[in-house]
């Protein structure tokens, strides 16, 4: 009886001793593996947070960037539209939703006029007015019929290159021009009321046209 528990003690000793050593050579052999295993995801995770960072910083530069192209155009547009403003001698800038106004108008009404304007357009953050007043030399005023304006208005928008693929109907009274029917762009529709504005008579351009593009 002794000698069978004796021999029974040692095997549970045996074994208990063989496990740890089980355990040891487990914990030895996978722990440098696991700490490396670690260390590769944590160097793909960052590599992978970097990259979505450049993507998103460079998505927003081109979202700012379209953003102040569009505050640009839409500037441009309204004056045009003011009777008070001589859109034509107004150069229009934008730089992070900054609106820049820089040329020439013939008083100090049309300066003002011109920051009233470009105030009202949607996205802008500040207009720096740097319009210079400089009076026109007084001349003979030209008394023109509305319907030669307009003649002259689609005789020009049908010999500029930019505006063949724009379907554009012209109506002029006393002087002031509504411009109806379709563009392919923004930048088209904006070219319209310049060659609009160009002919002799015209006193403002009402830009009503649609345009086909579209922005998310």
């Amino acid at each position: 009886m002794l000698r069978r528990m004796t021999i029974t003690v040692a095997l549970v000793i045996l074994g208990m001793l063989s496990a740890g050593v089980l355990r040891a050579a487990g914990q030895t052999s996978q722990g440098p593996y696991t700490e490396k295993q670690e260390s590769a995801t944590e160097k793909v995770e960052r590599a992978a947070d970097t990259a979505a960072e450049k993507t998103k910083s460079a998505a927003q530069a081109a979202s700012k960037d379209l953003s102040d192209s569009w505050i640009t155009l839409k500037t441009k547009l309204s004056l045009f539209a003011d009777e008070r403003v001589s859109g034509t001698d107004v150069h229009v800038t934008t730089r992070q939703g900054v609106i820049v106004l820089t040329g020439k108008v013939g008083t100090e009404e049309a300066r003002l006029a011109a920051e009233e304007t470009a105030a009202t357009i949607e996205g802008a953050k500040k207009v720096e007015n740097h319009l210079a007043v400089v009076p026109t030399a007084a001349r003979k005023t030209v008394d023109r019929k509305d319907d030669q304006i307009a003649k002259d208005v689609e005789s020009r928008i049908e010999k500029d290159p930019s505006l063949k693929k724009a379907d554009i109907d012209v109506h002029a009274d006393k002087g002031m021009v509504t411009l109806t029917g379709k563009a392919p762009t923004l930048r088209t529709s904006v070219r319209a009321s310049e060659v609009a504005y160009r002919v002799p008579g015209v006193r403002a351009v009402h830009n009503e046209l649609s345009v086909e593009e579209r922005h998310g």
